[in-house]
């Protein structure tokens, strides 16, 4: 862990040329991230605009183009982010505009003081000075209606082109021409986009739809715009992989491809975003997860696509989705077609199912699997708790082994990998990653010691943090000594001995909580000796770390 922090310049000149146009499917960078989801209690803003993460409530009635009309009886609009996690933005100037005869203010944090209030040719522009952003993080209050064009600036930001934050950016580019999973970002699990009038158009005011039971209910189903999506991989110089929402009818799937290939939106005729650069590809996979039952794709896949097993119903909808990216993209030279599968599963059962169904190579490019890994070490801690860190890591260091996976192997939790790894070889397929990381969770549901019986009578799991409640900040304790960081670096390892063609970390920045320690980095601005997952993650695939610790 001894690489220096180089000019961020240098690292642009170096990574300048990665991969050519003409770039063959099995020719992959060895990482490339995830990205975390769009939410209102996020620790960090990925875009210049906070509005885009933002919560509505109390919102009556929206006008066209996402803004909202008016009140609920009784109460007054307002906007929140960064909600119990605001103490991790950055301070300075921030910048609230917009335009209408209403009233938009800043409300919260408390120590924001108003420093400059013009209108000029109907633009509001109001400049608040905050030297400390507290926990409950930011909310914007609208007094008077109506009001458009409302967005709420990060120090700094207001005149930029690119709608992505350069602290984002900056994380980012360490893994410049690789490649960067949207499935997150997107609001792929659970989606509720079918028509192409469903999905976020670019200027959508805000990326986040969580609304309250008495919010009118807004024309889009939420994620992050295409668009965006395109133009974050432009300026990061990474291959776009998009998940193809699970409802999405045939339209939807043929505009999705046009648009990114052109930048213009079929269903308008107009110029909405940049095109996806020649020399990039477009990584296409079908939904996420469609073997998981926790997941709405799942069970919409089984309930409504023809087929025996719902192996086969995805594989259907999947080769489906590919064939139209390639009628509209004249071949797969820059497609990536992506079959997941599901890891921990008996001798690579689905993945065989999967194979039955298409032909590797021909019908797709890539395996994807997942990297994650807990090994049981839940279940073995609360047996023995309370237990130390080094012991935990002591006995995890033990239950992940070493070397190439081996089908004789047992790995409680964490996969059948070996399998895996020799279908694909066997088919001639690479394998990639999907997610993968630390997968110790303090919600997992655990039998307590005097379980209480559900409505068939069987033994009701709880999750940890009810039986445990301490359990959640000693999991943040272990995750983030540099021990651990090598932990997870010897697990890497042995699916890379093992045939792994590219890895995919999810993800690459979110904050932690009871559900999970997600974020590589917890938020933007993290010093990268506390980044222990991400700095991990840089010197392991020999990437030059960014110049600074940018917020």
């Amino acid at each position: 862990m001894r690489h220096p922090l180089l000019r961020f310049a240098c690292l642009l000149v170096a990574s300048l040329g990665a991969r050519s146009a003409s770039a063959a499917p099995a020719d992959f960078a060895r990482v490339g991230p995830g990205l975390g989801g769009l939410n209102y209690y996020m620790s960090y803003s990925p875009f210049n605009d906070l509005v885009k993460t933002a919560r509505w409530l109390n919102v009556a009635g929206w006008d066209e183009r996402g803004y909202p009309t008016g009140a609920v009886a009784g109460k007054t609009v307002n906007a929140r982010i960064g909600v119990d996690a605001g103490d991790t933005f950055p301070a300075g100037e921030y910048v609230l505009t917009w335009r209408g005869g209403g009233e938009a203010r800043l409300d919260r944090p408390h120590a924001a003081e108003l420093v400059h209030d013009e209108t000029d040719d109907g633009v509001h522009r109001r400049v608040y000075r905050v030297p400390q952003v507290e926990s409950y993080g930011f909310e914007i209050e609208i007094d008077a209606f109506p009001v458009s064009d409302l967005h709420l600036y990060l120090p700094g930001t207001e005149t930029l082109k690119s709608r992505w934050n350069p602290a984002y950016l900056a994380v980012i580019e360490p893994f410049r021409g690789s490649h960067l999973r949207f499935m997150d970002l997107g609001l792929t699990n659970h989606s509720e986009q079918r028509d192409w009038a469903d999905r976020t158009p670019a200027d959508w005011p805000t990326y986040v739809q969580t609304l309250t039971r008495s919010d009118a209910k807004t024309p889009v189903k939420g994620g992050a715009a295409w668009e965006a999506m395109v133009e974050l991989c432009n300026q990061t110089g990474n291959d776009l992989w998009l998940c193809v929402p699970h409802l999405a009818t045939d339209d939807y799937v043929r505009n999705l491809a046009a648009l990114v290939r052109t930048g213009v939106d079929p269903a308008t005729g107009e110029q909405t975003g940049e095109p996806l650069e020649e020399g990039l590809r477009v990584w296409v996979e079908y939904s996420n997860e469609v073997w998981n039952w926790q997941f709405q794709q799942t069970k919409w896949v089984d309930q409504n696509v023809p087929g025996e097993r719902v192996e086969d119903k995805y594989m259907a909808k999947a080769l489906n989705v590919f064939r139209i990216f390639e009628r509209e993209f004249g071949g797969t030279d820059r497609l990536v077609r992506v079959v997941g599968t599901h890891t921990n599963h008996g001798k690579g059962w689905k993945t065989r199912k999967r194979f039955e169904a298409a032909e590797p190579g021909r019908d797709f490019d890539v395996l994807a699997i997942t990297t994650y890994f807990s090994h049981g070490m839940e279940e073995w801690a609360m047996e023995r708790w309370p237990v130390t860190p080094e012991a935990f890591m002591d006995e995890l260091e033990l239950r992940l082994g070493s070397g190439p996976f081996r089908k004789d192997e047992f790995l409680p939790d964490n996969h059948a990998p070996a399998h895996q790894y020799e279908l694909a070889a066997k088919a001639g397929v690479p394998v990639v990653s999907y997610e993968g990381n630390s997968h110790l969770i303090a919600s997992k549901r655990v039998l307590p010691p005097e379980p209480e019986l559900n409505g068939q009578g069987k033994p009701k799991k709880v999750p940890i943090y009810d039986l445990k409640p301490a359990f959640v900040d000693f999991l943040f304790e272990v995750e983030r000594t540099p021990r651990f960081a090598g932990l997870y670096e010897r697990w890497l390892e042995r699916h890379e001995a093992s045939g792994l063609a590219s890895n995919t970390p999810f993800v690459l920045v979110h904050n932690w909580n009871r559900n999970g320690q997600w974020g590589h980095m917890e938020h933007l601005g993290q010093p990268l000796d506390e980044a222990v997952k991400y700095r991990m993650l840089i010197e392991h695939y020999g990437l030059t770390p960014p110049a600074a610790e940018p917020r």
